[in-house]
């Protein structure tokens, strides 16, 4: 295989903007509802790109790492384009094409991509496949929203369900929970008058979603502590589980409380109370995520600091036997780095792809969100597992 430094610049540029245009096609054909046109637009490029291209992509490994990570990008995208809030309202034609987009993407890019190298369409498989249940995770979670702000709009409901928080027997639950849970019970009882002032101040789902936020970042996050080590990752997994647990034993409880009491009001608290724990869960996976990201990248740089540590010794070794010798080939690069942080270093092994600096100096490294830097390493990490 030929090496990335030896490959043509102007090549390199004219296939970023190439792509870059193919993914601002499917972008465009899934935004306007033409899911229909997705699986023929990707045999289309992948099949009529030009030979020189085709070489391109086969010959250069880094091209493949930077071509899944922009995939990366246009996926984050979609999801920002169609669901930048939870709770944001889609119309049923939208939600269709979505369903469809998601469950036949493997298929398209199979179909598309079958005589390319088998490490990127691995990896396009690998990116698509999680991409698809995210998606799917946050539609089923933006339809029970719609489910939930819709009981928090209607009067009469969020009335009766009032009406039946005010009846709760709190002491009950927490005889059953205390020996179980080991929670601070004021804190609990302070959680279910939060519950009551909610429901009294007729609250919307946005209110509703505000504080479930607070109470992840109380309870579980506390402040934004990030683990720095393996050993506090692992600590933060398990208290994010004993949180959920806890979470859902509490409201199992009061659920069967408000049975008990043979209200109207039952199946107002269970829509609302299968939004609450299906979001609840969707924070506590995306703080593990969001550790796990932070944590690697902090790791990485411990190594490097370690690794640059070590040949600083090195050299100090071999200036204190060899007092005349001048710095060998293989360090005078490290070594005038390390006299003068200022002066660029030299060549380094950055994680890939190294070529999407030429994505960045094109000026193609936005597909269709100007907040997005997709094209970076770190934003391609929630699809890295």
């Amino acid at each position: 295989m030929s090496s990335f430094k030896n490959v043509d610049h102007g090549m390199l540029l004219s296939f970023t903007t190439l792509y870059e245009q193919h993914c601002r096609d499917l972008l465009e054909l899934v935004t306007t509802n033409q899911v229909g046109k997705v699986k023929s637009l990707m045999l289309t490029f992948y099949q009529d790109m030009p030979d020189s291209y085709k070489r391109l992509v086969h010959s250069v490994p880094e091209l493949s790492e930077a071509i899944w990570r922009w995939d990366c990008t246009l996926y984050d995208t979609m999801i920002e384009r169609f669901l930048p809030t939870v709770n944001q309202r889609l119309s049923e034609e939208t939600i269709r094409n979505l369903h469809i987009f998601t469950r036949e993407l493997k298929n398209y890019i199979e179909a598309s991509a079958v005589q390319y190298p088998s490490y990127l369409v691995q990896r396009k498989l690998d990116v698509a496949r999680i991409f698809a249940a995210k998606f799917r995770r946050q539609l089923s979670l933006n339809f029970a929203a719609q489910n939930a702000a819709s009981i928090l709009s209607s009067l009469p409901h969020v009335a009766h369900m009032s009406e039946s928080w005010n009846k709760l027997e709190v002491d009950a639950v927490l005889d059953q929970t205390l020996w179980v849970c080991d929670c601070d019970t004021n804190e609990i009882k302070h959680i279910c008058v939060q519950v009551y002032e909610l429901l009294n101040s007729r609250s919307s789902i946005d209110n509703w979603i505000s504080w479930i936020h607070g109470i992840v970042e109380k309870y579980l996050i506390k402040g934004g502590n990030i683990p720095n080590s393996i050993s506090q990752a692992n600590h933060y997994l398990h208290c994010s589980k004993q949180f959920l647990l806890k979470w859902n034993f509490y409201t199992t409880l009061i659920m069967k409380d408000i049975t008990l009491q043979r209200t109207e009001s039952f199946g107002s608290f269970q829509t609302l109370r299968l939004f609450l724990d299906d979001y609840i869960l969707y924070l506590v996976e995306e703080s593990i995520a969001q550790m796990n990201s932070e944590l690697m990248q902090s790791l990485q740089l411990q190594q490097q600091q370690q690794q640059q540590q070590q040949q600083q010794q090195q050299q100090q070794h071999t200036n204190y036997y060899h007092p005349t010798a001048g710095p060998t080939p293989s360090t005078s690069s490290s070594t005038t780095s390390a006299s003068n942080p200022h002066k660029p270093r030299g060549p380094q092994k950055h994680p890939p792809p190294t070529i999407t600096s030429a994505m960045t100096a094109s000026g193609h490294h936005h597909i269709g969100n100007k907040n997005n830097t997709g094209t970076t390493p770190a934003a391609a990490a929630p699809y890295q597992q």
